[in-house]
């Protein structure tokens, strides 16, 4: 028994010196292999750096909220100024006079900036029949007009003053702007006819 187990020893010895040794690798095999790795990465690289980007456009703070829009002139009636006027001559003991104000600028879009508030005043022709009696109402509307403080009017500059005298059988209207009304009750303070021809005068 001894025997055969040392002959099995022996022939296990045999076979294992016949077995081929494994060979080292080879360090040039190892370098060639890294170089050709390190240029798949470059030209991969390459690749993508060429490849076409979509261009970023610049976006300015205002762009969000910016809407192309063609500027237009227009005139905006004043509700609640017009209001305001229309009671004021009720209180005056004015009656039988209306009022209407609006105001004339340019429009974007939606958006309306005003740039003047005109008042016209509508006068029936028995309360301003004869200039005489037409320029004691003038007298009183520029004032009223006069008094509304500039804070208090939808646009920073004054418009126009407008007198028309409605219920005849001609329409007669009277219109200049309201710096030159307030200039001839200036030189006008009593009114009467000498008022209105200041007036017509300013409308050349």
């Amino acid at each position: 028994m001894p025997k055969t187990i040392l002959t099995i020893l022996l022939i296990l010895l045999f076979l294992a010196a016949c077995q081929p040794a494994a060979s080292e690798p080879n360090p040039l095999n190892l370098t060639a292999s890294a170089v050709a790795n390190a240029e798949t990465v470059a030209d991969a690289s390459t690749a993508l750096a060429s490849l076409p980007t979509a261009e970023t456009p610049a976006v300015t703070p205002g762009d969000a909220t910016a809407t192309p829009c063609a500027f237009m002139w227009a005139t905006r009636p004043q509700i609640e100024l017009t209001t305001r006027v229309n009671q004021a001559l009720l209180d005056a003991g004015l009656r039988g006079i209306e009022a209407s104000a609006s105001s004339y600028g340019e429009t974007c879009g939606a958006r309306f900036f005003a740039m003047d508030t005109s008042f016209d005043f509508f006068i029936p022709t028995d309360a301003g029949g004869t200039d005489e009696a037409l320029g004691g109402l003038a007298a009183q509307l520029i004032a009223l007009v006069r008094d509304i403080p500039m804070q208090e009017r939808p646009a920073p500059n004054r418009g126009y003053f407008t007198l028309i005298i409605v219920g005849g059988a001609e329409e007669r209207t009277i219109r200049v702007r309201e710096d030159a009304a307030l200039a001839a009750l200036v030189a006008n303070p009593a009114g009467g006819a000498a008022l209105i021809a200041a007036l017509e005068a300013a409308e050349a």
